[in-house]
């Protein structure tokens, strides 16, 4: 099969990093893939670099669309992505996040195409509903991929909510991970050197952009009911940038146990560095960090919002409720008193066996296989391929 992938743009956030890893594991198996940017990333990162270098290395092709910033774009972009697709002639042009929808939204008012979408979020056009609406109009009995059964269920809403059918072509397909070597004590030598850490105290993790989505403010309400002995033994090393930056500098300069640092490729990579890793979402697709995290033997203490929640173990002792700040700041306390260190060894061992049952990369691949072939035949389907991992 020929797909034609298209994402925003090559920029540091879990949606592209996993449509990379799509399309290099299908051209792996046989399938020639092709990643279309479509919004010019006002300053191309060394990351979006990283991303189109292991494109071309494994033989996917990459087109860069737009130009000029977001707005102008999004106007030449559905002209050029309609050219590609006439000249490339993919059997599949697959869809990935708003932005892409909106631009092979209007790429179908000027051709047929058969569209593919993977719905990675539980909130859908939050900021921009009426935009929303008409892009979803222009899809009809596309086939309809969801990362999670919480992102499932936001696109049921979101088609509910403007009175549009359902498409007859549904999967649930979790993202899926390779797991990688571990190498904890030549990292945490690193996050001492590199990022100035007491590894006297207890490494905490924060990953991601620094935006209300994120739940930055329920982390920074949390620390601040901590008492000064707890604070003393933690550290937490916030990883992004983001609207929020103001505030938490404003939280570090109050005497909260906090460092900041701009985002890092490959943090995946030093997340076994740390004691744990926090991820208090307000919602989330299917969360990459966490899984990222406990793939890398490192448990997470997170929310259990929607998206966020299918990517931990059942009964994970370090989940609060959405937005808790006070049973958040609970666990925290806990943490610097040492309450869990004797469980260290299984949850480190727990969290990583749930991630190799149930978000392998070759099952992710194998279920976009088969849901191709099944879409293009024509035939109906509604499937979950979810693994249903057994635990210990």
């Amino acid at each position: 099969m020929r797909i034609l992938h298209v994402i925003s743009s090559f920029q540091l956030g879990g949606a592209e990093v996993s449509v990379v890893q799509l399309a290099q594991a299908l051209q792996g198996v046989g399938h020639t893939c092709c990643v279309v940017q479509v919004v010019a990333p006002r300053k191309p990162s060394l990351q979006g670099k990283k991303l189109v270098r292991e494109c071309l290395e494994s033989g996917v092709k990459v087109v860069e669309l737009g130009w000029g910033g977001k707005r102008t774009s999004l106007l030449t972009s559905p002209i050029r992505l309609a050219r590609l697709i006439r000249l490339w002639a993919p059997d599949l042009v697959h869809s990935h996040t708003d932005l892409p929808d909106f631009v092979v939204s209007v790429v179908t008012r000027l051709r047929p195409v058969k569209i593919v979408r993977t719905i990675r979020n539980t909130e859908l056009w939050p900021t921009r509903p009426l935009t929303g609406r008409i892009v979803e109009q222009s899809f009809r009995d596309d086939m309809v991929v969801s990362i999670s059964a919480d992102a499932s269920r936001a696109y049921d809403q979101l088609r509910a909510s403007h009175s549009l059918p359902q498409s007859r072509y549904r999967a649930i397909i979790n993202t899926g991970f390779c797991a990688t070597e571990v190498h904890r004590e030549k990292n945490r030598s690193i996050l001492a050197a590199r990022y100035e850490a007491d590894l006297s105290k207890i490494q905490l993790c924060f990953a991601g952009r620094f935006v209300p989505q994120k739940g930055l403010d329920i982390l920074i309400a949390a620390i601040d009911r901590l008492g000064l002995r707890a604070r003393a033994n933690l550290e937490i090393h916030c990883f992004g940038e983001g609207p929020y930056l103001a505030e938490l500098k404003a939280a570090k300069a109050s005497g909260l146990p906090i460092k900041i640092h701009l985002p890092v490729p490959q943090i995946a990579e030093l997340f076994s560095a740390f004691d744990y890793t926090l991820i208090p979402s307000r919602f989330e697709g299917l969360c990459r960090v966490s899984l990222e995290s406990l793939i890398a033997g490192t448990p997470v203490i997170a929310s259990d919002a929607p998206g966020l929640r299918e990517t931990l173990p059942n009964d994970w002792p370090l989940t609060f409720p959405n937005a808790d700040t006070v049973t958040l700041a609970t666990i925290l306390c806990q943490v610097a008193s040492g309450a869990f260190d004797d469980k260290m060894d299984a949850l480190r061992s727990r969290g990583t066996e749930w991630v190799k049952s149930r978000f392998s990369m070759d099952a992710m691949v194998r279920a976009y296989e088969s849901v191709y072939e099944l879409y293009l035949s024509g035939k109906p389907f509604s499937l979950d391929f979810r693994n249903r991992g057994r635990e210990g």
